[in-house]
């Protein structure tokens, strides 16, 4: 891949973690505005997932894929098979989200030491 298209897709999903993780603070928060706040951010997750992923997988990315697949997979999974009480169903979700706005945040900050290695492009 030319070196110009990683920068620009390097900056591009550096925009869109930040728009994602200007979230984190409502989630923090999520007790104030309700229970329906966290199904709005398990969206969220939802829909931003397949992008961070293809484009991961696109700039070759494939410890950082491999490290987000150990963040976000083991509690999801206890929470779909293992929990059957509804409150902690509730707490494995909150979980679940936690781990994956964590994994977005060092992505971020993964993304800023990336860029900050490129010379400007005249």
């Amino acid at each position: 891949m030319a070196s110009k298209q990683k920068l620009l897709k390097l900056k591009k999903l550096n925009y869109w973690l930040t728009y994602e993780l200007s979230s984190v603070t409502i989630f923090i928060l999520h007790h104030v505005i309700g229970l329906l706040s966290l199904y709005i951010f398990i969206g969220a997750a939802l829909v931003f997932t397949p992008y961070m992923l293809k484009t991961l997988y696109e700039l070759k990315k494939y410890g950082w894929i491999a490290v987000f697949f150990l963040f976000t997979c083991p509690p999801l999974l206890v929470d779909l098979f293992l929990v059957e009480n509804h409150v902690w169903e509730m707490v494995m979700r909150g979980f679940s989200l936690a781990s994956f706005y964590f994994y977005c945040c060092t992505l971020k900050y993964s993304i800023k030491d990336d860029l900050s290695n490129y010379q400007p492009i005249s």
